[in-house]
Parts: C-alpha cells; structure tokens; sequence
C-alpha cells in the first residue's frame, strides 16, 4: 500500500467572491484542516463561497468525512456555502456508499461548482 500524504490545502485562486481550494493527499485524521481552512480564507471565511476541488485527494476515511461535514455545518451556519468538485472515483464511491451525497453538495467540475455556490441552476 503506497504512503498515505498528509492533507493539504492550497489556494488556488477568489474570483467573484467564489474561493476556489485544492485538497491534496488523504482525508484523514484531519484536526488541523478547519484552522488550516481558516488561515487561507480569514476568520470569517465560513461566511463566503468555497469550493474545494478533490482531484487530489487520494483517500478518505471516516475522520475526512466528519471533517467535511463539520465545514459543510459551519459554512451554512454562518451563510456561506461549500461544494466539492472533482471527486476521484474511490473517494467518490466512498461519499456514496455512506451517502454523503445526499448530505454534502458536489459537482461534477469547478464550472459546476461555482455556479451551485452562487446558487444558480446547473443545466
């Protein structure tokens, strides 16, 4: 079994009041991830629009999947919002055996996921 890499975050870019953040490595056992969510995006960044982009996230685990719903919570508590996007197949297969689907927004693509943030239609 390859090295499971520690997750990192990393922003990419805020364009129209949409942040957009790349995951890398595994989702797990990650304590540290909302501080490190806090210190890219500000203290009130769970008031903004985030997407978080998983093309690079090799693993997810149980700890990964309540860090992610603990952001999703914080997010819409404080008006903001959160989508996932570019979901590799195993962490994808994960989400849904578990239906996370059905809890956390996700998106095809980051196109897909900005307009969902902002709220619009996804044709």
């Amino acid at each position: 079994m390859p090295e499971l890499k520690p997750l990192q975050l990393e922003l990419l870019d805020t364009v129209d009041g949409v942040s957009t953040v790349r995951a890398r490595g595994c989702l797990s056992d990650n304590a540290a991830a909302a501080a490190t969510l806090e210190a890219l995006l500000g203290a009130d960044c769970f008031a903004s629009h985030v997407t978080l982009d998983l093309n690079h996230v090799d693993f997810i685990d149980s700890s990964g999947i309540g860090w992610l719903l603990g952001a999703h919570r914080r997010f819409r508590s404080a008006g903001g919002g959160l989508v996932l996007h570019s979901i590799p197949p195993v962490v994808r297969q994960t989400l849904k055996v578990l239906r996370m689907d059905e809890v956390l927004r996700l998106a095809k693509d980051e196109s897909a996921a900005r307009s969902l943030v902002r709220g619009e239609t996804i044709a």
